[in-house]
């Protein structure tokens, strides 16, 4: 568990424009025509609510739910099910569920909701508290770990204006019932034209006493459904930190290593690192290389 981080400054300065539309996810439709295979074999009931659809999740057979596996389907439905509304039907060790990134309150053990979010009041000082506890505890999201929030609050601003101006798009994710932030992250879109088919993943990140519970991949995996809603985007791709052991967790999320710049990140003292360009297809499909020199 990480300490409480220190207070955070007075509201940011960022425009507030509710009124500004943001992604939504793609049109429904049967999953059966456009969803690919889940990890494991599940049997899924579509329900009806006020919510809209919400998918009931039974992994079959029951014996193979094991923390791991149902990781795999945690992170699938929240790609795949409309609006990323999923939760589990089975029966299971509580440590195994809260351990595979479905929630439980009041035991509804649900997937928490990522979603598309505009700027409103108070979002800018949830986002950096959130920001700030992760650099505290050594992310790498652009900022050393003695930084301060008042040398992060310039980003955030930067990076919420950006929302505002419609170039870019904020995927937060909350409890169940919009309830505490437990992370975030933003698509970039090119200013290119060439580009314009990329959404480029920005400050992706879990507040640190959220993390171990496959909370990270359920929301990379809701990010990847909010850009198949985002116009003309096929390709997502993200750039990290070469030694920061998060090339596994990209792969996981269907990230290919695409290139590597020698030494472009300066992180300390004699302590040069790799800026390592991954890349995958909005849809999940396999990339398509031209190979041309």
């Amino acid at each position: 568990m990480m300490p409480t981080p220190p207070d955070v400054p007075a509201a940011l300065d960022v425009p507030v424009a509710p009124d500004v539309p943001v992604a939504t996810d793609a049109p429904d439709v049967p999953f059966a025509a456009h969803v690919p295979a889940p990890p494991i074999p599940v049997d899924v009931t579509v329900v009806e609510t006020d919510r809209g659809e919400v998918w009931e999740l039974a992994p079959d057979p029951m014996d193979a739910a094991s923390r791991l596996l149902l990781r795999g389907v945690a992170a699938w439905a929240a790609e795949w099910a409309p609006g990323g509304r999923a939760r589990l039907v089975i029966e299971a060790p509580e440590p195994t569920i809260l351990g595979s990134g479905f929630l439980d309150p009041a035991g509804a053990r649900a997937l928490p909701e990522v979603t598309a979010t505009p700027v409103h009041e108070g979002l800018a000082e949830e986002l950096l508290e959130v920001w700030h506890a992760v650099v505290a505890a050594g992310g790498a999201v652009g900022f050393r770990r003695e930084a301060e929030p008042a040398e992060i609050r310039p980003a955030l601003e930067r990076h919420l204006a950006a929302v505002v101006a419609g170039t870019s798009t904020l995927v937060t994710t909350r409890e169940p019932g919009a309830g505490r932030l437990l992370g975030f992250g933003w698509w970039e879109l090119a200013r290119n034209t060439l580009f314009a088919h990329i959404a480029h993943l920005s400050r992706f990140q879990v507040r640190p006493d959220a993390q171990g519970r496959n909370l990270g991949r359920v929301q990379l995996a809701g990010m990847h459904r909010i850009a198949r809603g985002m116009a003309g985007i096929e390709l997502c791709e993200l750039a990290y930190r070469s030694g920061t052991g998060v090339s596994r967790f990209y792969a996981a999320g269907g990230y290919v290593e695409v290139g590597r710049r020698p030494g472009a990140v300066r992180a300390g003292p004699a302590d040069d690192r790799d800026s390592v360009l991954m890349m995958r297809r909005v849809d999940g499909g396999d990339l398509i290389y031209d190979g041309r020199g």
